[in-house]
């Protein structure tokens, strides 16, 4: 089985993006399949789970708030040193980055300089929520002017992560939009990475009701007005 150095940008915060870092982690642990997870956290520290090696790393008093509970930080190589000592001793074949955030940006910069293909997810248009954050904060320019505005920043932001996805050996994305921008824009494999659901947790013997009803729920980003809600995973 491949050794996986695995970096995501999340992973204790209530999000989809830190939820599939979970269930990625905890599928390993199930299956005893090496697995190091180097990820963002309160305090700097190692420990080993069964076949899991975790790394947490703090990140510093300059990391920028990007979104509620989503940090990035822009010291982050500060920890390459640290990293290249737990990448000698783990020995991976693949790194496994969640976007051109700050521990994707470790992520790449170790798979570099260890020679292992590194694999690039993308959760979110992120280009798409640049622009709306934008627009949300921009209600004071006139909407002709407001709407070029965010036109070029979401091309910028596309063209940046674009980049960055270019320097993967392959991609995955949750869904096939996703997948036909990174195959389209990249020229690099990418692959479908579908979400799935607990059939443990969510089963029909844990049902209360005893009537035929069907209900339904959201639970996820409300967005309102312009431009449309970005797709995220």
């Amino acid at each position: 089985m491949p050794r996986v150095a695995y970096l995501p940008d999340t992973y204790v915060e209530v999000n989809g993006v830190a939820q599939t870092a979970r269930q990625l982690t905890k599928y390993a642990r199930s299956k005893s399949l090496p697995f190091l997870c180097v990820r963002p956290g309160n305090q700097s520290c190692h420990w080993q789970d069964d076949s899991v090696d975790f790394v947490e790393l703090r990140r510093s008093r300059f990391a920028i708030r990007v979104e509620q509970n989503l940090w990035q930080d822009p010291a982050i190589l500060r920890y390459v040193s640290l990293l290249r000592m737990r990448f000698r001793a783990f020995r991976p074949d693949i790194a496994h980055v969640t976007s051109m955030g700050d521990f994707g940006l470790l992520g790449w910069r170790l798979a570099r300089e260890f020679k292992v293909p590194m694999i690039a997810a993308r959760h979110t248009n992120v280009h798409e929520y640049a622009a709306w954050r934008f627009l949300r904060f921009a209600s004071f320019l006139p909407r002709t002017s407001r709407r070029l505005i965010a036109s070029g920043i979401e091309c910028l932001a596309l063209s940046a992560s674009i980049w960055f996805y270019r320097k993967s050996a392959a991609g995955l994305a949750p869904n096939f939009e996703l997948v036909e921008l990174l195959r389209e824009r990249t020229r690099s494999p990418t692959f479908l990475m579908e979400r799935g659901v607990d059939t443990a947790l969510f089963a029909p013997h844990r049902r209360c009701r005893h009537d035929s009803e069907v209900m339904l729920g959201y639970v996820g980003r409300q967005h309102r007005k312009e431009p449309a809600a970005p797709q995220a995973g």
